[in-house]
């Protein structure tokens, strides 16, 4: 009970700090092309949120879980809420009040109203997840010595085995793993690690 008050208190605290300047503004409906890295990533960590209580609700029907990840998106969203636009704010809080509507009604739809909306909360679904928005731009890759593991590094996602040997030497993971050893071989598997034989 304890947990679900602290929640349910901040969320209303960050309401009542950002809805007010966000009333007027539309729901971000772009590409995110035109955005910040502190826009992307708020947004990126909003729809990832969004898939994981959609699943939950509708999938398996475990609302404990999906409270967990509304609870895990407002700490991410504590550390990256400064300089967001009005349209990419006014998202936030409307998705979260749409998730959050089945376990907490009266205080989604307060918030509904306050985001200036004059229809019904409970007249639409849950939001749909963007793919493209909830996609990491990076991904963390692990790098290994003869098998054990000495270090990680964060590499753009999507590189070939030949871009991923390239970056992960530019790295100073790489060089510290290495350093004053004779390299015999390296093995790299796109998207998780690089493994160096000495």
């Amino acid at each position: 009970m304890q947990g679900c008050y602290k929640f349910l208190r901040r969320l209303w605290q960050y309401a009542q700090e950002h809805v007010p300047a966000c009333v007027d503004a539309k729901v971000y409906e772009g590409d995110g092309s035109d955005l910040s890295s502190q826009e992307k990533q708020l947004r990126r960590y909003m729809h990832k949120t969004v898939g994981k209580v959609r699943n939950d609700i509708d999938t398996s029907i475990h609302f404990n879980t999906a409270i967990a990840h509304m609870m895990e998106f407002l700490n991410n969203f504590r550390d990256c809420r400064e300089g967001v636009r009005a349209e990419v704010m006014k998202e936030v809080f409307h998705y979260l009040a749409l998730m959050l509507g089945p376990m907490a009604p009266h205080l989604s739809a307060e918030l509904w109203e306050m985001l200036g909306h004059e229809d019904e909360l409970f007249h639409h679904p849950l939001p749909e997840q963007d793919r493209r928005a909830a996609k990491d731009e990076e991904k963390q890759i692990v790098i290994q010595v003869n098998g054990k593991l000495k270090g990680r590094f964060m590499a753009p996602v999507g590189l070939s085995r030949e871009e991923l040997l390239e970056y992960a030497q530019s790295t100073d993971e790489f060089n510290n793993a290495t350093q004053g050893g004779q390299i015999r071989k390296i093995i790299a598997i796109p998207g998780r690690l690089v493994n160096i034989v000495m």
